[in-house]
């Protein structure tokens, strides 16, 4: 999945460039050529040796690329992150010809639209300390309003999702496990999603000597989420509600009849997705299930009773696909 290659040459400054990148990003060749149109003539002191490392993988929000530059004693690293990995291998290459010359801060040399850096809001060189520190400063000449900007931040998008799941739940039957399954679309930003899902849990008994009750719930549901963590691990926090209906069935020595009674909840959970590409994630959701409604059924003439707990659990666990 990865090509990782490292050459020496010689630009306007002598410059050893390691890159390791998805085959499906710009190689080291691409990213030189924009590194020698970016330096477009600029003559730093050739003395110096400048050492670039330059580390792209794929991300949950995209693409994110860690570059290490070595300029004497002076070591420095920088993070960015950009939904494809064209606009990451551009912000990378700035970065390294920043380092190389930092009179690019302030020339007319032509710059890319790149994405914005995590760690500041403009790529800045790196310099040698006397002490041999890590620094960045800041280049030269600053620019002016009517220069064109040397970065821009990257834009927040919607992403849609679809999932399918299945697992367990406690909520039609008291004390009594059930199957539950479950698909859902959803929509998601930077560090929220927003859900709507169906599902069907599978048909339970409780049963007082020979007779009794099979109730069988379905609902659909809506959620808000939120996380901590947007990359390759989400633990999302979730707070939602459910309407539904559950179907009572008599059985046993009387005739059976079939009842159907609404079924409204509120959900409060959390979750664990692992994405395994930037598209495709398995994804764990447990739920708090309070009842807002309960569904009671009456077997006569014996007037058994069977009612939906206060309070139940949903757990989930499936695969998520996410576009664009």
């Amino acid at each position: 999945m990865i090509a990782a290659s490292i050459l020496a040459a010689t630009l306007a400054a002598p410059l050893e460039l390691g890159w390791r990148a998805p085959d499906s990003c710009p190689d080291v060749t691409g990213a030189r050529a924009t590194i020698d149109a970016l330096l477009d003539g600029h003559a730093p002191d050739p003395a110096r040796r400048v050492t670039a490392d330059v580390v792209i993988e794929a991300d949950a929000a995209g693409f994110l690329a860690r570059v290490r530059i070595t300029d004497g004693d002076a070591v420095g690293e920088r993070e960015v992150v950009a939904p494809t990995c064209e606009e990451v291998a551009d912000a990378s290459a700035l970065i390294v010809a920043m380092a190389i010359d930092p009179r690019l801060g302030g020339s007319d040399a032509p710059v890319p639209d790149v994405p914005q850096a995590i760690d500041t809001a403009v790529p800045v060189p790196v310099v040698p300390t006397a002490t041999g520190e890590r620094t960045a400063v800041a280049p030269a000449t600053p620019r002016t309003a009517d220069d064109p900007p040397a970065v821009r931040p990257a834009r927040a998008r919607l992403r849609g999702l679809v999932r399918a799941s299945a697992g367990v739940g406690v909520g039609t039957v008291p004390r009594t496990a059930t199957g539950v399954v479950a698909i859902g679309l959803g929509v998601a930003g930077a560090r929220w999603r927003a859900e709507l899902d169906a599902d069907v849990w599978t048909p339970t008994r409780r049963d007082d000597a020979t007779i009794g009750v099979q109730v069988t719930g379905w609902s659909l549901g809506v959620r808000g989420c939120g996380s901590p963590l947007a990359r390759r691990l989400e633990i999302p926090l979730c707070i939602g509600a459910r309407v539904g209906a559950a179907h009572g069935r008599g059985h046993g020595d009387l005739v059976p009849h079939r009842r159907v009674a609404p079924w409204l909840s509120a959900t409060l959970g959390a979750g664990l997705w692992g994405w395994i590409t930037p598209r495709f994630a398995l994804a764990l959701d447990v739920d708090t299930v309070v009842a807002l409604t309960r569904p009671a059924f009456v077997v006569q003439p014996s007037e058994f009773v069977v009612r939906t707990p206060r309070a139940g659990v949903r757990a989930v666990f499936g695969p998520v696909l996410r576009w664009p």
